[in-house]
């Protein structure tokens, strides 16, 4: 067996020469439980301050919140967003102008017109004076009296 031999380390790393930490006192700030009170008392005092200041605005700004929904109300009923009635609870007249202003970045959606004598099945185009006229998968387009119409039936994807 082989004796052991301390030996200097195979690789030597240059590093610089710190100092040894002193035995000074290291802590730099305290505080006194005295203090603490102190700072704490005239916190309070500065938020009751300023939670007067906010009831104040706060009133103020419910205020001309309720200002601003009340106008926001008015305009609800004008607005494009307001909620729309299922199709099958429209009537005839409302039916039309949905599909005539149905989307633009959907695709037109097919319906089916009912007369006393006829059905048609197609794109509806336009509604002026009374006539609606609807496009036909063979491209043909008919036109249709407004009173004629016994019921509209918009087509979709089948599940």
């Amino acid at each position: 067996m082989s004796k052991k031999r301390s030996q200097e380390p195979l690789l030597f790393i240059n590093q610089p020469i710190s100092k040894t930490p002193s035995n000074q006192n290291m802590q730099e700030v305290y505080t006194n439980r005295h203090e603490r009170e102190e700072q704490k008392e005239e916190n309070h005092k500065v938020e009751t301050k300023k939670s007067i200041k906010k009831e104040a605005l706060l009133d103020d700004i419910a205020m001309e919140v309720a200002k601003k929904e009340s106008k926001t109300h008015q305009m609800k009923s004008q607005s494009s967003f307001s909620r729309v009635k299922p199709f099958k609870e429209m009537n005839i007249k409302e039916r039309i102008e949905y599909l005539l202003n149905f989307p633009k970045v959907l695709p037109p959606p097919p319906c089916v017109i009912y007369t006393s004598d006829n059905r048609y099945q197609g794109i509806l185009i336009e509604y002026t004076d009374n006539r609606v006229t609807i496009k036909s998968p063979d491209q043909s387009t008919n036109t249709i009296l407004l009173e004629d119409i016994k019921n509209v039936i918009m087509i979709g994807i089948k599940r």
